[in-house]
């Protein structure tokens, strides 16, 4: 991070640079494939911290990651479409 605020102020083109990557980020949409990965990548990473912060066993630990995966991507594809949804009625 601090390497990037050091480019940001002693090079004016990559600072041009990162502000326009930034701004392509924000107005990016959030399409299905993308909410569905997101929310996969999300899901497993809580199910694997919860079963950590349980000590769980390998077979216990499948089936967090699992449930929580398919728990997580089933909320990013949710998500994906309401907000694409809400996208069109503006």
């Amino acid at each position: 991070m601090i390497f990037l605020i050091t480019l940001y102020f002693l090079y004016p083109h990559f600072a041009n640079v990162l502000t326009n990557s930034l701004k392509q980020v924000i107005q990016m949409q959030l399409g299905k494939d993308t909410g569905l990965s997101l929310g996969f990548l999300a899901g497993t990473t809580l199910g694997s911290g919860i079963a950590f912060l349980f000590q769980f066993q390998a077979y216990e630990v499948i089936g967090s990651v699992a449930f929580f995966g398919i728990v997580g991507a089933l909320s990013g594809l949710g998500t994906a479409v309401f907000l694409r949804q809400r996208q069109r009625q503006h």
